[in-house]
């Protein structure tokens, strides 16, 4: 099987949608070795800031010596993204040979379990290239919720994140911040410690019943360990981490918004709790050294050509608000434009309100994806908070009329989707690189 055959193979099992269970797992998992029993695992859940929360833990994990499996979702512009070891993503060549096996084994377990669907394969993939590269440790975010999660299969974690939980996913993981706390705190196993944002009192208090049904550690930010604001430096900002009996003094981020504190905090509590457990070479140089190099592309990303571009992929109101603040906070009050597409499922009214606040001016565009909003209906909301809005059908069009049209002093904001985000980055000819 080559590359394009592999990704013709994903794209015959992707019709399955995402069937929540993990029935269907473990007969494979089985029959190919166990491979989510073969290293240490982080396993990290939230609403917001998992992906950047993955991502430093690994960096931290790889700047102390360790050899790094880090396992993401969703991709932006390529599926090899998703599955990474010391930065570097997955050969084209061990792809195809991994989904030419893991095929045949899916089709074996068909008549019992039903077929694997496209984010299971890739989840086992992604176990099964970690154990053949012989990682030392890895780190997987969760795809959706938790509970039901395909990464849920992993049975003994080394240590458990739950980042910060908002309303997302409502149809599938509830309504209310309890139920859907509930659904994340479905990572936690029996003993395994658990590192939590500060999260609102009724999810933690869900999450709180179920660690203690488990007799799990809980770490949370905010009251075991916590973060100081240290300010903006011209390339990213500066904290301190605190906790009882240690502290690190100046940590220099690169990326950008205050909400990266939290998440930078959760890395480095995760990353102690890992060299108490067993991952001696973790220290201090380790973290500021891992922390000082995470990038994480389309989220508060800036670009410049001719203008001022910020990429950012929030899709629902708290993330709205953070890359808000963010934009105020390192970038500037100017006249913005915006460029926005976004999903039928997300909840606009807050977004548009937070957008609101940075931008008078909005270029409303179509993503390219079965899901997507209508553009002219996600018009007509940005016009109730009196917004100068138009639309641009095709993404790259877009981008060029706000370049074109924003003042100087002013930048261009694009946002709203993930899947919008990717459209223009490919446009931009900017691409992940393989850094280490």
């Amino acid at each position: 099987m080559n590359y394009c055959e592999a990704l013709d193979y994903l794209g015959s099992i992707r019709y399955l949608g995402s069937k929540l269970g993990l029935d269907r797992l473990y007969p494979i998992l089985d029959e190919l070795g166990s491979p989510h029993k073969a290293y240490p695992i982080v396993h990290i859940a939230g609403t917001k800031g998992k992906g950047s929360t993955s991502r430093m833990v690994a960096e931290i994990l790889q700047a102390s010596g360790y050899r790094v499996g880090l396992f993401t979702s969703p991709h932006l512009q390529g599926i090899r993204e998703r599955t990474q070891v010391n930065g570097k993503l997955i050969s084209t060549g061990d792809f195809s040979n991994l989904i030419e096996n893991i095929s045949k084994v899916n089709a074996k377990h068909e008549n019992e379990h039903g077929v694997a669907t496209f984010f299971e394969v890739v989840t086992i993939l992604s176990f099964l290239h970690f154990m053949q590269q012989k990682v030392d440790v890895a780190v997987f975010e969760v795809g959706l919720g938790g509970r039901l999660d395909a990464t849920n299969v992993i049975s003994d974690p080394a240590c458990t994140v739950i980042t910060s939980i908002s309303h997302d996913h409502i149809k599938i993981l509830g309504r209310t911040l309890s139920e859907i706390a509930r659904e994340k705190a479905g990572i936690l196993k029996q003993g395994a410690p658990l590192v939590t944002a500060k999260q609102r009192k009724n999810a933690f208090d869900s999450i709180k019943k179920v660690a203690e049904g488990l007799n799990v550690p809980v770490h949370r930010q905010g009251f075991d360990f916590n973060y100081i604001d240290k300010g903006i430096t011209n390339d990213g900002q500066k904290m301190d981490y605190t906790e009882n009996g240690y502290r690190i003094d100046d940590i220099f981020l690169p990326l950008l918004g205050l909400h990266q504190f939290q998440n930078a905090s959760l890395a480095i509590r995760a990353s102690r709790i890992l060299k108490e457990n067993g991952l001696s070479e973790i220290n201090e140089e380790g973290i500021r050294k891992g922390l000082s190099h995470v990038e994480w592309p389309g989220r508060m990303e800036l670009i410049y050509d001719g203008r001022l571009i910020i990429l950012d992929g929030a899709h629902n109101g708290q993330s709205a608000d953070a890359l808000s603040r963010a934009i105020r906070r390192h970038v500037n009050k100017g006249d913005n434009t915006l460029v926005v597409g976004m999903m039928r499922d997300k909840d606009t009214r807050r977004f548009v309100r937070a957008m609101s606040s940075i931008s008078s001016r909005a270029i409303i565009t179509k993503v390219d994806s079965k899901r997507a909003r209508d553009p002219y209906n996600l018009a007509k909301k940005f016009n109730r908070r009196f917004f100068e809005t138009s639309v641009i059908e095709d993404p790259t069009s877009a981008l060029i009329r706000a370049l074109e049209t924003t003042p100087r002093g002013g930048c261009v904001v694009v946002t709203g989707s993930l899947y919008l985000i990717a459209h223009i980055r490919t446009a931009l000819g900017r691409f992940w690189c393989n850094r280490h």
